[in-house]
């Protein structure tokens, strides 16, 4: 085959995925659960005590405006347990000027983690060691939840049963950076809500900025006493659930709660590069594996830009031969607008905003470039940095 034909035929076949990642995100509007602003499932009569536990080091950007967010909340038996996990900022007066002003927030300052422990899991543990309530909802600092958000989740909870639920959020999407990476890292879905909601498979997530358990089912796995060493822990406390015959569900709420990652790209590069070595998880010989997909799927998203790249320089460099460079052309318009059927469907199911089509081949390098940090230092055992702490062990 020669290499024109090669690449209408890779620009055929990538048209084709992105046709069929369009289909997966609208079954996905239509057979995922939702959590809804003002859904039809009632609160039951007395409403169970829910204690808000966040983990919180040097947060002072986001500190108030997540307390302000967790104080407005409508559900009417509410506690909120702030762990300053030994911060270095205002972190601790932030919360402790809310503390003093609405009798529900308490904070509770982080003694110095022991050996063996994450400083995250050290945190929760003594959020959760203060937490009073029937419910315990682990959220992180820089988590946005609407009004309902609680109320909506408890209703769910109670009226299914459920020991542990969790959402997926709205991603903010505001910066350059976070428009760049956000929207083309989530365009091919990681996991299938239904078969985590699913007691008879095997698939467990959860997303650790939102984990809303039942108190006695997060004795019964140990708590975080029990992943104490571990830094992926929400998943991982997701398989537990599972594996003790505890109900699991992961909801959308794209209306009700929402998460950033950036706004920098040194925001971005610190928390993706950690995702991407919790998915290896210590296997180097995965990593070894990881690294030809990942460029691959780096491909894939630049596929659409590259075909009109192609068809231009052949069409100016051989006028004559002008078909191949029609095509190629005709190709890229086709993938483009695949594409951002792709992107808008993401918006309409997960509120992932559409905008910045043109800034995908830039978050493709970006989300390459982290991969193969996340490849290298797992590959070498080089360990996992956050917050300030080093890991060894994800």
């Amino acid at each position: 085959m020669d290499p024109v034909s090669f690449w209408i035929a890779a620009h055929g076949a990538s048209l084709l995925g992105y046709l069929g990642l369009t289909r997966r995100w609208i079954l996905d509007r239509a057979l995922f659960p939702r959590l809804e602003p003002h859904g039809p499932l009632p609160l039951p009569s007395p409403a169970p005590l829910v204690s808000v536990v966040v983990p919180a080091r040097d947060e002072e950007q986001t500190m108030g405006a997540c307390l302000a967010r967790l104080t407005a909340s409508e559900y009417p038996a509410l506690e909120i347990v702030v762990v300053n996990d030994q911060s270095t900022d205002r972190t601790g007066a932030i919360a402790g000027e809310v503390a003093a002003r609405d009798p529900r927030v308490r904070v509770v300052d982080g003694i110095q983690r022991p050996d063996g422990w994450t400083g995250k899991n050290w945190a929760i543990h003594q959020g959760a060691g203060a937490a009073r309530g029937t419910y315990l909802l682990i959220v992180d600092a820089d988590t946005e939840l609407e009004p309902r958000a609680i109320p909506e989740a408890v209703a769910w909870a109670e009226a299914h049963a459920v020991d542990l639920l969790t959402v997926f959020p709205r991603v903010r999407v505001a910066s350059f950076w976070e428009r760049a990476v956000l929207p083309a890292l989530g365009l091919i879905p990681s996991y299938r809500l239904d078969k985590i909601n699913d007691p008879r498979s095997r698939d467990a997530n959860a997303v650790g900025y939102f984990l809303l358990f039942r108190r006695a089912a997060f004795d019964a796995i140990g708590g975080y006493e029990s992943i104490r060493a571990r830094v992926g822990e929400d998943w991982i406390i997701a398989k537990r659930i599972k594996s003790l015959g505890l109900k699991l569900h992961m909801l959308l709420a794209p209306d009700l709660v929402t998460k950033g990652f950036g706004p920098t790209l040194h925001d971005l590069r610190q928390g993706f590069v950690k995702n991407f070595m919790l998915i290896l998880d210590g296997r180097k010989p995965l990593a070894l594996v990881m690294l030809p997909i990942m460029l691959a799927l780096a491909l894939f998203l630049w596929m659409p830009f590259l075909a009109l790249l192609q068809g231009g320089c052949a069409l100016i460099a051989e006028p004559h031969h002008w078909r191949p460079a029609v095509a190629l052309l005709g190709l890229g318009v086709a993938e483009l607008m695949a594409l951002q059927s792709v992107r808008r469907a993401m918006d309409l199911t997960a509120r992932i905003d559409e905008r910045g089509l043109w800034l995908q081949p830039l978050g493709a390098t970006v989300i390459a470039a982290m991969w193969v940090a996340a490849i290298v230092r797992t590959a070498l055992g080089l360990g996992l940095t956050w917050r300030g702490r080093t890991y060894q062990r994800v």
